[in-house]
């Protein structure tokens, strides 16, 4: 094994299996590195990749969205209490 493979496919593991394979088929179907097995250069291999790649990062992008949202109802939940809180001070407070 090369430095080169060895070096990419520690850098893309970080990302996502799905994208291990992609990249280094691709790789390898380009001529941008001899080492890659023939198996993950194939057009199926590729494409399944890609596509499992792409559903994780459509639900990737959709936990993230759905816990901001959760985040910025607490937010405003809390806010709104602390205002509510602020009003019946003043309203509890006698006037001077």
């Amino acid at each position: 094994m090369s430095l080169r493979r060895h070096s990419t496919s520690g850098w893309a593991s970080g990302i996502n299996a799905y994208a291990v394979v992609l990249l280094l088929g691709v790789f390898g179907a380009t001529g941008l590195s001899d080492d890659v097995p023939e198996s993950l250069q194939r057009p199926e291999i590729l494409v399944t990749a890609g596509v499992l790649l792409l559903a994780g990062l459509v639900v990737l992008c959709f936990l993230v969205s759905r816990i901001r949202r959760i985040l910025r109802r607490r937010a405003q939940r809390r806010e709104e209490r602390r205002l509510a809180e602020r009003v019946a001070e003043r309203v509890e407070q006698p006037p001077d």
